[in-house]
């Protein structure tokens, strides 16, 4: 039985490791919290931040690596660390065992590309981030290319779903009349069960012996405007919205953003769930 192991195992990484289990695979996690438990899942406790070993019931050479982490603050010295250290502690660890996997899968974000002024981004487009974040992530990609291991590098979008309902708490607000509307702006985003089935499907298409592209965009097929899809939410949440906010009230498209396509995942056969946001929220709080 083939073998994946995730550095980091949050709710995106045991998403995506229920998937690979469903398709058959063993899922090896290393986490920072000990006594967590999940059926058929080994667990070992490792801060990924500081360099690690990996124990002896882990050194089965795993076929698949996958490090998905998030920090636990919003400061440069907290993303260096989870980010670019989880990235070196890994390839480390692996390097230190002789590992040979077909396949080192880091999931970064669309952040290291930077405004464009609302143009079109395609994955062959050159990163050049115009914030710390974006720089910090960029920092941990080239760290994983520089190892010498097939890399592939997952950059999602705004990710949205069970638990993550920023959107949503906006629309509320707005609605409730306690926030303005937002000036618009070109945004991207990505269904959480998505997000996490792109990473099982990168996994599954390496382990049958395909070679990956270095970069895929984890987005959807709609790259839209933010005022757009707070306009759709707040008719999901109230219908209609108040004449006061009629979209033709609204300010004309601003030039800010960016829309990444994602061309590649889907040139891999890849098949969304929820092909835009429309989708996506309708079933979201269709479910609450």
């Amino acid at each position: 039985m083939a073998q994946v192991l995730f550095a980091g195992f949050g709710d995106l990484g045991r998403a995506a490791g229920q998937q690979l289990q469903s398709a058959g695979l063993e899922i090896l996690a290393l986490t920072r919290t000990a006594g967590q438990e999940v059926a058929g899942v080994r667990f070992h406790q490792a801060d990924l931040r500081l360099p690690f070993d990996l124990p002896p019931s882990l050194r089965a050479h795993p076929e698949a690596v996958v490090i998905v982490v998030s920090p636990s603050r919003h400061d440069a010295e907290d993303y260096e660390a989870t980010y670019v250290g989880a990235v070196k502690h890994t390839l480390r660890a692996l390097q230190a065992v002789g590992a040979s996997p077909r396949l080192v899968l880091f999931v970064s974000s669309t952040g290291v590309w930077s405004d464009q002024g609302g143009a079109w981004i395609s994955e062959e487009d050159p990163a050049r981030p115009d914030s710390w974040t974006g720089e910090t992530l960029l920092s941990a990609e080239r760290v994983l290319f520089a190892s010498g291991l097939p890399a592939t590098t997952l950059r999602l979008g705004g990710i949205y779903g069970p638990g993550r309902l920023m959107m949503v708490r906006k629309a509320e607000a707005i609605l409730a009349g306690d926030q303005a509307f937002p000036a618009p702006a070109w945004t991207n985003r990505i269904h959480r069960d998505d997000a996490a089935r792109m990473i099982g499907w990168l996994v599954q298409r390496a382990l049958t012996g395909m070679t990956l592209e270095s970069v895929y965009a984890g987005v959807d097929n709609l790259p839209s405007l933010n005022t757009e899809v707070l306009d759709y939410l707040m008719s999901l949440l109230r219908g209609p919205r108040d004449p006061g906010l009629a979209p033709s009230s609204l300010p004309p498209p601003a030039a800010g953003g960016k829309r990444v396509g994602n061309e590649k995942i889907r040139a891999l056969g890849y098949s969304f769930l929820y092909p835009d946001y429309r989708a996506g929220y309708a079933a979201l709080l269709g479910a609450q």
